[in-house]
């Protein structure tokens, strides 16, 4: 059985133990060394926070002495939207009272446009009746025309006629003369009948003119009826004429009843947006608009403006105070966790040494 060598084996565990100490040491130096970074590395965190801190106490500073600039641009504000609404309402009231004064001429030329219609449109009745007037008078032409032609007729027949007798007269007197002249009749038939035809030619003579004067008394009252038959054509004419006239007129006037109702439609819609606009402008009070007050306020509005928005700045950047305090002290407190870890290690290092 072999023997083991005690000597061997302490010796190597003097070399083991020697080789983690050593290896000990140096992951302890290397952690230091890391620390150290850290530390100089929030050291410098610390530093930028505590001058950004410092600024910010600045500005909060500064915010406070100028707070009342807000105040004063609020007052602005308030003050040119007060001119503002003043001047809105000014140039309100002007345009509906420019409006109004527009509507009132329109009102009125309306008005006269009416009345003047009104006048014309009054006639449509009395010329409805003329134009009844008229259809009963060519009627009644009509009439006459027929009469004076059924006049005419039996003037013309009674000519026809009167002409016809006075040619079947002499057409016996004729035949009667024939007979007379007879060989086969005695001289005393003969002498009696050349006495009788004297007689005969005599009556036949004033019959004749009998016959003549009748047909020229008949034709002078045919001569009449005609001139009446051309005079009632004439008026009848006349009346047609006058007829078309009068259905032109009613036309016209029907046109003008159309406008009429138009305009009347016109007049109520002009008294509608006057009352409207009358409504609008009783609810207009504030007008005292200032235009120097107005400029010299846009003026000190516009200077004060960059204060205004610079303060606005400073209230949101110190509103960031309290999370750089917050990260300041986190920052701190790691300091204070480095510098004890660096120390454990320094001490660490310094027993293995």
């Amino acid at each position: 059985m072999n023997k083991i060598d005690l000597n061997d084996t302490t010796s190597e565990r003097t070399i083991n133990t020697k080789e983690d100490s050593k290896n000990n040491f140096l992951i302890n130096l290397k952690e230091l060394d890391i620390i150290e970074n850290k530390i100089q590395n929030n050291i410098h965190k610390i530093i930028n926070k505590s001058n950004e801190l410092e600024r910010l106490y600045i500005q909060q500073r500064n915010y406070k002495e100028n707070i009342g600039i807000k105040e004063t641009f609020h007052e602005l504000e308030i003050s040119l939207l007060q001119q503002r609404k003043f001047k809105d309402n000014l140039v309100n009231q002007k345009n509906l009272l420019e409006e109004q004064k527009k509507l009132r001429f329109e009102f009125k030329g309306l008005r006269e446009d009416i009345h003047a219609l009104n006048i014309e449109i009054k006639e449509i009745s009395n010329l409805k009746h003329q134009l009844e007037d008229y259809e009963k008078q060519i009627q009644l032409v009509n009439l006459s025309l027929d009469k004076i032609e059924n006049c005419e007729k039996k003037y013309e027949d009674e000519i026809i006629s009167l002409k016809n007798q006075i040619k079947n007269h002499e057409n016996k007197i004729n035949l009667l003369r024939k007979e007379g002249n007879s060989t086969s009749l005695s001289l005393s038939v003969k002498s009696l009948i050349s006495h009788y035809d004297r007689a005969l030619q005599e009556i036949a003579n004033e019959e004749d003119l009998i016959y003549k004067k009748q047909i020229e008394e008949l034709f002078l009252d045919l001569k009449k009826q005609q001139i009446k038959h051309k005079n009632a054509y004439e008026y009848k004419d006349k009346l047609k004429n006058m007829k078309y006239k009068m259905i032109n007129t009613l036309k016209l006037l029907d046109i003008k009843n159309k406008t009429l109702q138009n305009k009347q439609n016109q007049l109520l819609n002009i008294e509608k947006t006057g009352q409207i606009n009358n409504d609008k402008l009783a609810k207009i009070k504030d007008t005292n608009y200032d235009e120097v007050l107005y400029k010299s306020l846009t003026e000190q509005h516009k200077k004060i403006k960059f204060e205004y928005e610079k303060i606005l700045e400073l209230e949101k950047n110190i509103q960031n105070i309290p999370i750089i305090k917050s990260e300041l002290t986190f920052l701190q407190d790691s300091e204070v966790k480095y510098t004890e870890k660096k120390i454990s290690i320094s001490h660490q290092l310094e027993k293995k040494k």
